[in-house]
């Protein structure tokens, strides 16, 4: 195992090609961890599988240091990496092929960890796909803000509807927010921020803009 901590990232070798990343911001508890599977192609690691436990957000993903983890798998892990890269690690796709189509019973972590075996009899069926295109939620971003303070709940209630939309795809929601109304956009935090003390909205990840 190595470590090495660049902006508060952690990196930890693992078997069969596996990266364990741990970030933290500010103190000692771990904000974001992840797991990276490297292949090798043309003698350079490449990503081949990533999990993020307990994302909530496409800005969680978005915010995974995926192209440190590869400048360190290319270099100061390398050869540790390497050293390991031989070492069964766990194929995810095949445990996830193995859960959806299969029927599960009581002995189901024995099968599971059988499937993983490059040897296993146990077979993966093709997934059927049904496709579809996602649309982006319709939402209207112009807000009736009161013309007196104190703003009462229906405002944050509108605040934190909104703002959930907006989070999903838009890389800043509150400038968005901001924009679209006229306000500078430290108000909408002010508003975001009110709309998480009443609940309206979940607690916010420490080290991120809303």
């Amino acid at each position: 195992m190595i470590e090495r901590e660049q902006r508060q990232t952690q990196v930890s070798i693992g078997n069969g090609g596996w990266l364990r990343v741990e970030r933290r911001w500010g103190g000692t508890d771990v904000a974001q961890e992840g797991y990276v599977r490297f292949e090798l192609s043309d003698d350079r690691f490449v990503p081949a599988d990533v999990y993020i436990p307990r994302c909530r957000s496409v800005r969680e993903l978005r915010d995974f240091p995926l192209a440190f983890v590869e400048i360190a798998a290319n270099g100061t892990a390398r050869s540790l990496l390497l050293d390991r890269l031989g070492n069964p690690g766990p194929q995810l796709d095949v445990a996830a092929s193995f859960f959806a189509t299969h029927d599960v019973g009581a002995g189901w972590p024995i099968d599971m960890l059988h499937s993983q075996r490059p040897d296993s009899d146990v077979k993966r069926v093709a997934v059927q796909h049904h496709g579809f295109t996602p649309v982006r939620p319709k939402v209207d971003t112009r807000l009736n803000v009161p013309t007196s303070r104190p703003y009462g709940d229906d405002f944050y209630k509108n605040v934190a509807r909104v703002y959930a939309v907006l989070a999903q795809y838009e890389p800043a929601p509150a400038g968005r927010l901001a924009k679209d109304n006229g306000v500078p956009v430290s108000a909408v935090h002010r508003w975001v921020h009110q709309a998480r003390v009443k609940k309206f909205l979940p607690p916010g990840s420490n080290g991120k803009r809303g």
